[in-house]
């Protein structure tokens, strides 16, 4: 049981050391400066990425949602013209 609980301590540690940032632009070395600006340019474009992503998927289940709502309309009107052409 200790032996659990000492892999568990030791598997949070990790996430939350490789959680923390280390590293800062100014602890680093003079050729690490253009590649830590790269990784910040490419962060910001996945981060638009992921926010224009969002956008599409709420406005395709939204147009989802709708189709479905006039499916349902459409089925209850036909329904009921066909019960009504029935009667005459």
């Amino acid at each position: 049981m200790k032996s659990l609980l000492t892999i568990i301590k030791v598997i949070l540690l990790a996430a939350f050391l490789s959680s923390c940032k280390w590293a800062t632009t100014s602890n680093l070395l003079p050729g690490q400066q253009d590649k830590q600006q790269r990784i910040e340019h490419l962060e910001e474009q996945n981060y638009h990425q992921a926010s224009s992503l969002k956008r599409w998927q709420l406005a395709s289940v939204s147009l989802g949602a709708g189709c479905l709502v006039l499916l349902i309309v459409g089925t209850a009107l036909g329904a009921k013209t066909r019960h009504d052409a029935a009667l005459l």
